[in-house]
């Protein structure tokens, strides 16, 4: 497992989540949303702006990564994607 592979992840964690929200502004103009969908909607940004940050400060580091911790973060960051996809679908 590589830094690289992290930086891979969150980067498509971050299209999905970006396509989530493109979709979200898209159709909250035309359609009434319960209060989770307004609540998980809003969210969707500030979670794409985090982890934009992330994969910014990332960046420097990802070679001098140890493998134990890359591998860690490669398990963690897929778990998150599998979740955004599923919330993709949903959007």
């Amino acid at each position: 497992m590589s830094g690289l592979e992290v930086l891979g992840g969150i980067s498509a964690v971050i299209a999905i989540i970006d396509g989530s929200v493109k979709v979200w502004e898209s159709a909250r103009k035309d359609l009434k949303f319960s209060a989770t969908f307004e609540t998980v909607g809003n969210r969707l940004p500030i979670l794409r702006d985090i982890l934009q940050t992330c994969l910014e400060q990332f960046e420097p580091i990802k070679t001098s990564l140890p493998a134990d911790a890359a591998h860690g973060l490669v398990k963690t960051v897929n778990n998150y994607k599998r979740r955004a996809e599923s919330l993709g679908i949903i959007f």
